[in-house]
């Protein structure tokens, strides 16, 4: 089994992981606060409310969708601006009996199965959230279903 993997991160693939992780984390506010803000636009319209609960909660809920569209639109962007601005092109994961590392023009990271908290795995996709609420979304195009299977059972079989 390959235990070493070099993947690229061009500006559409640090973009594409970025939306992929907020999809999976933030799901619910992304679809909660358009209907929120629909939901509370509608009960002003019906009830001719134009009182401070109604604006209270039109605030609220125009903040809520403000801040559920940064996430996805611009967060991701941003991440990629960082990344092109400090070099990164590609990395190198090794996957070990102990954990991952990964080295790249950034730096150097390990991190232990146990540090890591949970995975999500998509088609392009390997997420990992690590216990100190950082993650990593790594292209899978180059992983073997083995080392995959390897990876996510390593990780399961770890939790506490």
């Amino acid at each position: 089994m390959q235990t070493e993997i070099t993947v690229l991160y061009d500006r559409d693939t640090i973009i594409r992981g970025g939306k992929t992780y907020i999809l999976k984390k933030h799901l619910p506010d992304l679809l909660l606060s358009p209907l929120a803000l629909l939901a509370v636009l509608f009960w002003g319209y019906k009830t001719g409310a134009n009182n401070i609960l109604f604006g209270v909660a039109l605030t609220f809920f125009a903040i809520y969708f403000c801040g559920a569209m940064y996430l996805y639109f611009l967060k991701p962007i941003q991440s990629a601006n960082h990344w092109e601005k400090v070099g990164l092109k590609q990395a190198t994961f090794k996957v070990t009996q102990s954990g991952i590392e990964s080295e790249s023009s950034v730096g150097k990271s390990e991190f232990e199965w146990a540090s890591i908290e949970k995975h999500w795995l998509t088609q392009e996709f390997l997420i990992l959230i690590y216990t100190s609420g950082m993650h990593s979304s790594i292209p899978i195009s180059g992983f073997s279903q083995e080392l995959i299977s390897f990876i996510t059972s390593k990780i399961e079989n770890t939790k506490v």
